[in-house]
């Protein structure tokens, strides 16, 4: 999903964020564990990957998990009731939600100067990282003083002043995290790949393709077919082709050795309906189907996810899926 800008789509940005978060979730421990809710885990360190890239790693995860959502919630709730954001508010709102107070800049920034120390070097994350932990500071600064601000109703002793004065720096600030988030995601999911690929070829070697091989590998070719049907120009024969290995992965899953863990049947049932949203989709990009007005109107008004073949469903699916998978014992 490409990057737009804040003052122009913020909508577009927060929807690309979702899907950054989602797919963060994806390295597993072979008997995960979290409560509901729970932001995306680190990287199970094992003879597939070294546990100093794992520590490091994890160490990037743990910035991103700490502030991105909280960032990407607070701006969009400013976005749901600033009707022009390339002007800003201007008091005759009917409705004024503020924002939400954020934290975690302070963390992120301690956990990216501590990953900078360690070996491997890994350039691109480094610097990836090193930019979003320095977007931060300048943003919670600006939106804990609107958060103040809008929360204390200020805004109707100044004539909404403070508000509109703070309106550009807030948008300059939120257009350089946005940018810097997606680049600091993208690193992320790349260096994380690159571990979890190592780690799915070891458990192969070792272990067989067992019931905890096919949970891993399951896990990463919904990842990779996510990516596939989201971008904006869709390669539908290489989609095709990653779904029919999906759904063979999936069938040898059902024969695999190895004990179930508790929660299997809601990730087996996360897998499928995650399957059938993937075809669904693949099929209207394939065939070129267009929606219909009962369905236009459902997406207008914020229920895409609520129609066959749109990204939202897809979306949706996949972090049901992930829930799932968190929620194994």
């Amino acid at each position: 999903m490409p990057y737009s800008p804040l003052s122009s789509s913020l909508g577009v940005s927060i929807a690309a964020f979702a899907l950054v978060l989602a797919l963060s979730a994806c390295p597993k421990k072979d008997n995960p564990s979290s409560s509901d809710g729970a932001p995306a885990p680190g990287v199970a360190a094992s003879s597939g990957a070294s546990m100093s890239e794992a520590e490091k790693l994890n160490l990037y995860i743990k910035c991103y998990n700490r502030a991105d959502g909280a960032f990407h919630r607070s701006l969009e709730r400013y976005a749901s009731w600033v009707k022009n954001m390339d002007t800003g508010p201007t008091g005759k709102e009917s409705l004024i939600y503020g924002l939400y107070s954020v934290s975690g800049a302070e963390e992120c920034q301690k956990a990216v100067s501590q990953a900078k120390g360690m070996s491997p070097a890994m350039p691109e994350l480094e610097q990836a990282g090193a930019a979003y932990a320095a977007s931060l500071g300048p943003l919670q600064t600006t939106l804990t003083e609107a958060h103040t601000y809008y929360d204390r109703e200020s805004y109707k002793d100044d004539g909404f002043a403070k508000g509109k004065a703070l309106h550009p720096t807030l948008i300059e600030q939120a257009n350089t995290f946005m940018v810097a988030s997606r680049r600091f995601s993208e690193a992320l999911e790349e260096a994380n790949d690159v571990l979890q690929l190592a780690e799915l070829q070891r458990m192969e070697k070792e272990g067989g393709r067992d019931l905890i091989y096919f949970h891993r590998l399951t896990m990463i070719q919904a990842k990779e077919l996510l990516r596939l049907l989201l971008r904006e120009e869709v390669d539908t024969a290489k989609a095709g082709g990653k779904i029919d290995a999906f759904d063979k992965a999936i069938e040898e899953m059902e024969k695999a050795p190895g004990n179930k863990p508790v929660g299997w049947s809601s990730y087996k049932d996360g897998v499928e309906d995650f399957l059938k949203a993937a075809k669904e989709l693949w099929r209207r990009q394939r065939d070129k189907t267009p929606y219909k007005s009962g369905e236009k109107m459902l997406m207008d008004g914020g229920s895409a996810w609520m129609v066959d073949g749109t990204p939202d469903k897809l979306l949706k699916k996949y972090n049901a899926m992930v829930d799932a998978s968190n929620r194994l014992r």
